[in-house]
């Protein structure tokens, strides 16, 4: 498991790596894997260990993608987290793939918007056409892909699509905490009361509890 500061997992948040781990070896299970994870139950450090086990157990020939909305610079923030619990892991983003290719135990972090959205100048034509030669030259070498999709519901679009079918991934893990099962997936939830037994999230919020009627602030 990942070791760092903080890295400590909770008991369900273990259970759902080996839950992850468990539907990537399975060779009857679907190639998509969707995982409702509720807001604070830590699944971006689920991910990073999910990584590291993978790589360490499972196929070292193996390069992640970890695709972001681009709101906020979750990518950047999602790889910083990254190199803090699992410094030993290679990361890179979209640039750095461009110019250097996918390589064994690396994992990509890459903005969804670089890659979909219309006007979007950050990625030229010859560099979109250049990130399919990467995942061409990839292939070739034996690289399988694991594509993991964070906040999976904000970019269901063809051009998305495109960009997914192009890895041919072994596995798609699917993460969001407003998933909803599909028949045509792998699905499991992380319960609520796990998350909130482990003190990470509370059952409700009180608005200035303890406050009486008439009282003057």
């Amino acid at each position: 498991m990942v070791t760092g500061i903080a890295a400590t997992l909770f008991d369900f948040q273990e259970q759902a790596v080996i839950q992850l781990l468990d539907l990537c070896t399975d060779s009857h299970s679907k190639q998509t894997i969707v995982m409702k994870a509720p807001t604070g139950s830590g699944k971006t450090i689920m991910l990073i260990d999910f990584v590291d086990e993978y790589l360490n157990k499972v196929n070292s020939n193996a390069a992640f993608i970890w695709l972001c909305p681009g709101k906020g610079d979750l990518e950047e923030q999602s790889r910083q987290k990254m190199r803090k619990f699992a410094p030993h892991l290679n990361t890179q983003n979209l640039f750095d793939a461009l110019q250097n290719g996918f390589e064994p135990e690396s994992t990509t972090f890459i903005n969804w918007e670089l890659v979909t959205k219309k006007g979007n100048t950050a990625i030229r034509d010859s560099e979109r056409k250049n990130l399919f030669d990467r995942i061409a030259d990839a292939h070739r070498k034996g690289i399988a892909f694991i594509v993991i999709i964070d906040e999976e519901h904000s970019n269901n679009t063809a051009k998305a699509r495109t960009i997914i079918d192009a890895f041919s991934a072994k596995n798609i893990v699917r993460v969001s905490a407003t998933a909803e099962e599909n028949k045509r997936y792998e699905y499991f939830e992380i319960d609520e009361l796990d998350v909130i037994n482990a003190g990470l999230i509370t059952k409700a919020l009180y608005v200035n509890e303890g406050i009486t009627d008439g009282v003057e602030i």
